[in-house]
């Protein structure tokens, strides 16, 4: 977050920096608008900065507070982790079809 802030105020400061005594009503204006812009920018950065953060802490709390480590066990179905045969498969297929 901070380097994204660091690189919004490199940008205004680089566009400010184009401000000279010679530079005309509508240069001015110009700058100011852009560094308006990236002044919104930095605000819609800093809200998503803020929902990520409540995301993250939404899914550590139901992490920690739901389940446990251990492994879920299905004993009732004997093929758990096994694929198929093309036998099996034909047979199933037949045994449904009747």
């Amino acid at each position: 977050m901070e380097e994204f802030k660091q690189k919004v105020e490199e940008l205004k400061t680089k566009y400010q920096g184009r401000i000279t005594q010679d530079s005309s009503a509508d240069d001015i204006a110009d700058v100011k608008a852009t560094t308006d812009n990236l002044d919104a920018l930095d605000g819609l950065y800093t809200n998503l900065e803020v929902e990520n953060r409540k995301l993250k802490d939404v899914i550590a709390k139901m992490v920690l507070s739901q389940g446990d480590s251990s492994t879920p066990d299905d004993s009732s179905d004997p093929n758990e982790g096994q694929g198929l045969s093309l036998q099996q498969i034909i047979d199933e297929k037949l045994k449904n079809k009747k």
